[in-house]
């Protein structure tokens, strides 16, 4: 009884010693959060680590499609990895996942279509039993992938500079989903040609919300806080949203095109002024600026996306210049 007794309290107190042990490993340490401090990447004591940005979609270049990634180093140097997964996509289909329709096939069978029985369609000469072309070999799409190296920077209050490929670029900071992010368009030698990508696509870093704390007051995204001219309007697009468009005219002749909500569209292209009138360019669109009834104010015609599509055309719409108050003229502003 006694014996019992005893290995009664021994095994008790086991139990206790290891369930303490256990609560105190599930128990972060001070200094150990997921968030990175201050874009420290998880260090601690305000040692930076490093920041890692990911591509939000693939980027096409020369018809190959490539995932990127970006290292920030605690020496100040950058590098951007870029792996080529195979051809860029063609789009076909009216922009749906999987190649035009949800799930990649289409919505209805043969049969279905037609009310009569599917005939299995020949091979063409060089099919294998399993429908690939034999005739062709794989494709080793790893001799594309490439890496980019530069430098990087902080502006205290404002966020982080980058210059990679010789290009200078502002990184962003969304204050609401605490991450950085910046719009590239990389460029690499494919079969023995330079070539860019048919556009630029986002990266965005890991989750950062303790840089928040770093901000001025005044802050604004980088184009915002810079451009000489922001313009800003929309259209109503499917399902009644509000198609945003902001158009920043900078300093140094460029132009910065933001359309979108959610998912955005980045362009840039050039501006110039000649007798009051503005004259802004994106590849093959020009506009030409109206002035406002009071002189001071101004406005361009605007078709931000492509004809076509499953759900309709895009029809066109005015993008406005900002008052002094902050505010934006409207269609009020100017003659009818």
């Amino acid at each position: 009884m006694k014996k019992g007794k005893i290995l009664s309290a021994f095994l008790m107190s086991l139990c206790l010693a290891l369930s303490v042990g256990f609560l105190a490993s599930c128990n972060p340490t001070e200094g150990s959060g997921s968030d990175s401090g201050s874009g420290n990447g998880g260090g601690t004591g305000g040692e930076f680590t490093g920041l890692t940005f990911t591509s939000s979609s693939s980027a096409s270049i020369d018809e190959k499609s490539f995932t990127l990634s970006l290292d920030m180093k605690a020496d100040k140097t950058l590098t951007l990895t870029a792996e080529c997964t195979g051809e860029a996509s063609s789009g076909g289909g009216g922009g749906f996942p999987g190649g035009g329709f949800p799930g990649g096939d289409f919505p209805f069978s043969a049969t279905e279509m037609t009310g009569t029985a599917a005939v299995p369609a020949t091979p063409f000469a060089g099919a294998a039993a399993d429908g690939t072309d034999s005739s062709e070999e794989e494709t080793d799409y790893s001799q594309y992938n490439f890496t980019q190296s530069g430098t990087w920077s902080e502006e205290t209050g404002y966020g982080y500079t980058f210059v990679l490929n010789g290009e200078t670029i502002h990184v962003n900071y969304d204050v609401y989903a605490s991450v950085h992010y910046f719009y590239y368009a990389p460029s690499t030698t494919i079969d023995g040609t330079e070539a860019t990508a048919s556009s630029a696509v986002k990266m965005q870093s890991d989750m950062d919300t303790s840089y928040q704390k770093k901000l001025a007051s005044d802050y604004e995204i980088y184009e915002a806080r810079t451009c000489e001219y922001h313009f800003y309007g929309g259209a109503e697009s499917f399902g009644g949203n509000l198609n945003v468009t902001d158009i920043y005219l900078m300093p140094d002749g460029s132009a910065v095109d933001m359309t979108g909500r959610d998912s955005i569209t980045y362009k840039t292209g050039t501006w110039e002024e000649a007798g009051g009138v503005f004259t802004v360019t994106f590849d093959t669109t020009v506009l030409t600026s109206e002035t406002s009834t009071d002189g001071n104010g101004y406005r361009f015609e605007y078709s931000g996306g492509s004809s076509g599509g499953p759900f309709g055309g895009s029809s066109s719409y005015f993008v406005y210049s900002e008052k002094a108050d902050g505010t934006f003229y409207t269609s009020a502003d100017f003659a009818a």
